[in-house]
């Protein structure tokens, strides 16, 4: 529960941080080299082997999926970027955090995982949310829907990576895979 608390913080305090920066004429792409570098620190620390150099079938796995996997975070970190600049900071985190449909998806369509009663009345919310937002006339319609679709496609997939590498890849390389993908 801490740990979702905290995700829940640091992705709040990137999108606001990410609109802040967007008053000043500056880049902000300082901000998102910041935020991966504290990043890659703590995959790093949270490593119980330090070895990135693939000794086995299984670690080039691990860097496979996590190359990969950070070429879709690195995605999502520039499309939510744009996101924000076209279409404001609401939208762009609600629609990234929209992103967890399409895993959640593939993993009852694809895994034939079955959801409770409460993960189901979750997703209908997230869809009616998503019509609410589509439909919406006000101050906060979006102007760049594609983007936002694209953000939710990638965030989706980026959320997936971790349940494909859980069936294709062995626990104990965990930790690189993480690291590689940031």
């Amino acid at each position: 529960m801490i740990e979702l608390i905290l995700a829940l913080l640091c992705s709040a305090s990137m999108a606001i941080a990410l609109r802040l920066s967007g008053r000043t004429k500056g880049s902000r792409y300082g901000l998102l080299v910041g935020n991966y570098i504290t990043c890659v620190l703590i995959a790093w620390l949270s490593m119980p082997e330090k070895a990135i150099v693939p000794a086995n079938r299984a670690m080039w796995t691990a860097m496979a999926a996590g190359m990969f996997n950070g070429f879709i975070f690195l995605t999502d970190l520039l499309l939510f970027q744009l996101n924000i600049r076209k279409n404001g900071a609401v939208l762009a985190t609600t629609f990234s955090k929209l992103g967890l449909l399409i895993p959640v998806s593939a993993s009852i369509l694809f895994l034939g995982e079955r959801p409770t009663a409460l993960q189901m009345l979750g997703m209908l919310l997230v869809l009616a949310a998503i019509l609410l937002i589509h439909l919406e006339k006000g101050e906060a319609k979006a102007s760049f829907k594609t983007g936002l679709l694209l953000l939710l496609l990638f965030y989706g997939i980026g959320d997936g990576m971790a349940k494909v590498f859980e069936h294709i890849g062995e626990r104990r390389y965990d930790g690189l895979f993480l690291f590689i993908r940031l």
